[in-house]
């Protein structure tokens, strides 16, 4: 976990093997802010090494949004941003409007496991507990909110590299329904979600 309350992140030295080209491609959707997606591009650059590219914005298809429960489909949504030609090997999808799976209340991101998408949602990350008083809190609004997003973003890219969901307390790729154990999860990797990374990273 980032103990820094200015939110930063050490860019380390790209490893040699990595290619040029983008590898990975941010689409946003919905009311998504420059400043987040420049947040979430460095954040995977400093922690994956992997180049990113900014796509153009998506609205959601037809079909995608369910009336009753004011939420979109995040399955048709994966489907649709995999079908989108690009240069890029992964996308991911950044989207400001709640997200579902049936057997789900909400997701907060999905990804199609070792395939080319994935997509999150900002829309519940804002919240905040007010049980937790303002002089306790180890980072302001705004810095949580970056650092949940970054958090749920990279993990969500990792599933698409065949990272699945780690047991480590200490791990990004833990399972999360809640924001306080997604506020717990570290940014970064356990020791054997790192080694499998770096094996999958350039494959």
């Amino acid at each position: 976990m980032l103990h820094s309350a200015t939110f930063m992140i050490v860019l380390r030295e790209r490893p040699s093997s990595m290619s040029e080209p983008s590898i990975v491609g941010l689409i946003p959707s919905g009311k998504i802010t420059s400043s987040l997606l420049d947040v979430l591009a460095a954040h995977i650059l400093g922690l994956l090494y992997l180049p990113v590219d900014i796509l153009p914005p998506f609205d959601p298809p037809p079909g995608t949004y369910h009336t009753g429960r004011n939420q979109y489909h995040v399955g048709y949504l994966l489907e649709f941003l995999a079908a989108q030609q690009n240069s890029c090997r992964k996308v991911l999808g950044v989207a400001s409007y709640d997200l579902f799976l049936p057997i789900f209340t909400h997701v907060y991101g999905e990804a199609q496991m070792s395939g080319k998408a994935a997509i999150f949602s900002i829309h519940r990350l804002e919240h905040i507990s007010p049980s937790i008083e303002p002089e306790k809190r180890s980072t302001s609004p705004h810095e949580t909110f970056f650092l949940r997003a970054a958090k749920v973003g990279i993990h969500e890219l990792l599933h698409t590299f065949g990272l699945s969901h780690c047991r480590h307390p200490d791990c990004l790729m833990g399972f999360v329904t809640r924001l306080e154990n997604l506020d717990a999860l570290p940014l970064y990797l356990c020791h054997s979600c790192r080694q499998f990374w770096e094996e999958v990273r350039d494959m």
